[in-house]
């Protein structure tokens, strides 16, 4: 164990030398849909989150779900999961952070309250739904 040590302190101090200069180099602005990064040399990127780059048909729905009651990775998994395997969703991206899950459907295959019903089955709600503009 003693032969690890001087290996596992050059680890630490590169990190922590790491995350120091990269944090005094850029500032961060979070807003709902972005994460704008602003560099040291004036320049900034902007991220945009996958959820906001989920793609939509003509014939399918985008939806955002909130106020879930997600603790965890696990409560994360449950959602995820049961949302993939829903007959008639396209696509979906949970956000643990944000409580919230935005869902890609086709309205002629699954209605909104079998999706809905779906998350409340396995122990979750479902607050809010916002129907988002294509």
């Amino acid at each position: 164990m003693r032969k690890w040590l001087p290996f596992l302190a050059i680890i630490i101090i590169v990190s922590a030398i790491s995350y120091s200069y990269l944090s005094s180099k850029e500032t961060s602005i979070n807003t709902e849909q972005t994460r704008e990064i602003r560099l040291e040399n004036g320049k900034s990127l902007a991220l945009i989150p996958e959820e906001a780059n989920l793609p939509v048909s003509k014939d399918e729905q985008k939806i955002v779900l909130s106020d879930l009651g997600m603790d965890c990775m696990s409560c994360h998994y449950a959602v995820q999961s049961t949302l993939k395997q829903t007959d008639g969703v396209k696509d979906s991206f949970v956000n643990l952070k944000q409580n919230r899950a935005t869902v890609v459907y086709d309205p002629k295959t699954v209605s909104l309250e079998e999706i809905r019903k779906r998350i409340t089955e396995i122990g979750f709600r479902v607050g809010n739904v916002k129907e988002v503009a294509q």
